[in-house]
């Protein structure tokens, strides 16, 4: 899978660490989705404990390979902030900070700029439509 190839990559290249954009800001003690009042996100968390929460969202199999090959692996959201890094050590997770979302106006609203847009004023987690330039 994805997750595997780009810490193979990271290994390969010596790198030391990846990052893996994923659909949330990084590792949670529990579904944040399910829970997000009461979910907290490790910033950093051992590979070893990664197999108990986080087997859903990283493959094991890239899990492995990162800890035998000591390539830590970044999980974070696209302009989410911070994430998790699971490395050799976990410290306890604790309340991620909320980071306003990301203002952003459109030059256009033709066929490119309307798409835009719209993706943009539905994804009000990550992003505010200030505007649109048109003439």
């Amino acid at each position: 899978g994805s997750d595997l190839t780009a810490v193979f990559l990271a290994s390969a290249l010596s790198l030391g660490e990846t990052t893996l954009i994923k659909d949330v800001d990084g590792v949670y003690d529990r579904d944040p989705n399910a829970d997000a009042g009461a979910a907290l996100r490790y910033s950093d968390l051992s590979w070893g404990r990664a197999h108990l929460v986080a087997g859903k969202l990283l493959q094991p199999k890239a899990i492995d390979f990162a800890a035998s090959h000591e390539v830590a692996i970044k999980v974070e959201r696209l302009n989410a902030g911070a994430g998790t890094r699971v490395c050799a050590i976990s410290a306890p997770p604790s309340k991620p900070a909320r980071l306003a979302p990301m203002r952003v106006a459109v030059a256009g609203l033709g066929t490119i700029g309307e798409g835009a847009a719209l993706r943009i004023a539905a994804d009000t987690h990550d992003y505010r439509l200030a505007g649109a330039l048109v003439r």
